[in-house]
Parts: C-alpha cells; structure tokens; sequence
C-alpha cells in the first residue's frame, strides 16, 4: 500500500497515472508496479542480496513465495555459478589426492618433498 503525504492509501488510479506520468517524462516503456517489483526483486538477487532478505523486503510469509512470482533466472548468472561449482570439486579432488600421496608417502617412511 503507498500513502501520500499526509498519510492516506493512495488511489488505484493515483498510483498508474503518477506511474505513467513519470515513465512518459523519462521515455521509459510502459509498465505496472507489479512488473517493477518484479524487476526489482531480480536485481537484487542479481546483487547477491539473499532470498531471506528480500523476501523480507517484499514483505513476503514465505521465501517460496519471493523465489518462485519475483526471481527470474539469470542464464549468465547460472553459468558463473557452475563454473564456481565445477571449480571447487576439481580444487577439492586435487587437494584430496595431494593429501592421500603424503599420507602415503609418510607411511613408506620415504622422505619426499612434495611442491604444490
């Protein structure tokens, strides 16, 4: 709900043509308050900005509720993350095996340095 200045809810009407008077003044397309809210909450997410934080924004009971009406999904945004993703297990696979050859190594009683 908005309120005007003197704190009264703000008409339907109000609310659409103010929306559209501003949209016209700055050659913006047309759009709906929902849409706005929507572009908003995605670019929040898009700005690491965490569901449980948005959806407090947005006033939502459930994050459900924020991730599956408001958060579109980024297809570049996606890629980066399975690439963090695929990263980390191959770093973690690696130092696995790094640390199992030491062990060994220790276990032979053989001294061997190993550099990483």
């Amino acid at each position: 709900m908005f309120t005007n200045g003197l704190g009264n809810p703000m008409t339907a009407d109000y609310l659409f043509g103010t929306l559209k008077e501003i949209l016209e003044k700055h050659n913006f397309p047309h759009t709906n308050p929902r849409s706005l809210r929507h572009l908003f909450a995605t670019m929040c997410v898009n700005a690491g900005i965490t569901i449980n934080q948005l959806q407090d924004y947005l006033g939502h009971a459930l994050a459900s509720t924020t991730l599956n009406y408001y958060v579109d999904s980024d297809p570049k945004r996606n890629k980066e993350e399975i690439e963090k993703l695929e990263r980390n297990y191959v770093e973690t696979k690696v130092t696995k095996e790094i640390e199992k050859l030491k062990y060994t190594l220790l276990k032979s009683g053989k001294e061997h340095k190993i550099a990483v």
